[in-house]
């Protein structure tokens, strides 16, 4: 009887844990049907949603064709750097990694029919920094302090850091730093910021190569070889010194020295060919350079490539000024484009009127001489005057081959054609200093402007 009753016990009390589990099932059952039925939206609330969807599929359509934009506008920089550079140039190797993986952005983009963006304006993501407690994992477990491979990752609310550290968890070393707002940095850091090589791009901007110092970008340091193609530029400044008259030996036209800037920058000897010559022939309305005709004749009969410049005047008017040089210089075909020298100083610029005036007659002279010559004009400024003016002119800095002066050991921050790199040169056949150029490139784009470059 006590084991009968035993075993009726044992069935019940399995009983009632079913019985428990079968209510619980059945209450969350009718709980979910009452949430879908009291929560489920009018058919006017579900149309707005169907509304927003296709809103929202329009939206991120916009927004795969805004990131296309971004990149292409990254690979036009990219692509011009590495036509001006060869492969052992500083830095060649990494900016060419870099825009095989841009490449391939692109044509992923282009092949995607839908794609989920987010609003390059409203990027402002709001990622707070990971690193709460100073230690690291390995597979014993946590250890506070530094780890002793100071390589990883640092994420931050500016963006994304993977590379070296040091050990106050800081970019030391090679790294790499990607930010919505900021772009792509690749290269040396120091003390969190980049110094040394590196190089930085970002949409809708110029490409910076160069040399970093605590964070600051100073410029690409250019190695001067044979290899590169120099010229020079020469007004009465080679013919009249400190009271005398010299002449210029033509024959013996060789550059030997790059200025002081440049000098320790040389590989090898500098004895180099000229192999381009611009002459100044007018300055304002009335003034012009005596010596340009016979320089000018002389230069093309001993096999020199020449091109004129005009130095403008913030005095006088800009249509003047072009019908001066016009009438006065000589143009043949195959001369290098002529060249338009804008050197005011801003109290100049603020005398004539401020600089939208100064941009507006720049645009008139430059109109002017590309109707009458066919091709269009280079600009010669200064570096100063890109940071200041030209960016305020797109249309100028984007739409003409730039001629930078920059007494520097850095190349100048802009795409440009030639760089005037030093004012103090010695050419053998001239007296005194010579101003020294550059060409923004290697023989394959030295032939290419040749072939298209020049007056037709």
């Amino acid at each position: 009887m006590q084991n009968k009753n035993r075993f009726i016990y044992k069935i019940m009390q399995k009983n009632i844990k079913d019985i428990i589990i079968y209510l619980a099932v059945a209450f969350t059952a009718l709980f979910a049907a009452y949430v879908h039925f009291e929560k489920r939206p009018t058919l006017h609330a579900r149309h707005t949603k169907m509304v927003n969807f296709q809103t929202l599929l329009n939206f991120r359509q916009q927004q795969k064709d805004s990131l296309l934009e971004i990149h292409e506008s990254i690979s036009s920089e990219l692509r011009y750097y590495l036509r001006a550079h060869r492969i052992d140039d500083e830095g060649y190797g990494m900016i060419a990694d870099y825009n095989a993986q841009n490449d391939n952005i692109i044509l992923r983009l282009k092949l995607m029919n839908r794609i989920s963006l987010i609003n390059r304006t409203n990027l402002n993501i709001n990622i707070p920094n990971i690193i709460t407690h100073r230690g690291y994992w390995d597979k014993r477990g946590w250890h506070p302090g530094i780890p002793p491979l100071h390589q990883g990752m640092i994420i931050s609310k500016s963006g994304v850091y993977r590379g070296m550290i040091d050990n106050h968890l800081q970019p030391a070393g090679h790294g790499i730093f990607k930010s919505p707002g900021r772009g792509y940095c690749e290269g040396e850091w120091e003390d969190g910021l980049q110094h040394g090589f590196g190089f930085h791009v970002r949409p809708y901007k110029d490409i910076q190569v160069g040399t970093w110092v605590k964070g600051r970008y100073k410029g690409e340091r250019l190695h001067f070889t044979s290899e590169r193609i120099y010229g020079i530029d020469i007004s009465r400044y080679q013919h009249e010194i400190h009271g005398r008259n010299f002449s210029i030996n033509w024959k013996a036209l060789r550059i030997t020295n790059l200025g002081r800037h440049n000098q320790q920058n040389v590989t090898g000897e500098a004895n180099y060919p000229v192999s381009f010559i611009y002459i100044k022939a007018t300055q304002g309305t009335t003034v012009t350079n005596q010596y340009f005709a016979a320089d000018y004749k002389a230069a093309r009969q001993h096999g020199y490539h020449v091109g004129a410049y005009h130095f403008y005047s913030t005095t006088s008017d800009a249509q003047e000024q072009a019908k001066h040089f016009l009438e006065t210089a000589s143009f043949h075909r195959d001369d290098f484009p002529p060249v338009f020298d804008v050197e005011p100083s801003d109290a100049q610029i603020e005398a004539m009127g401020g600089a939208e005036k100064l941009l507006s007659e720049m645009r008139i002279w430059l109109r002017i001489v590309e109707r009458e010559l066919g091709i269009r004009p280079i600009i010669y400024v200064n570096q100063s005057f890109v940071n200041k003016y030209l960016q305020d002119a797109p249309d100028l800095k984007r739409g003409y081959l730039i001629w930078i002066a920059r007494y520097s050991e850095y190349k100048p921050d802009i795409r440009l054609c030639w760089w005037q790199l030093s004012a103090t040169g010695r050419v053998s056949g001239i007296t005194g200093d010579v101003d020294i150029n550059v060409f923004n490139g290697y023989s394959d784009q030295w032939e290419e402007f040749m072939n298209t470059g020049l007056i037709p």
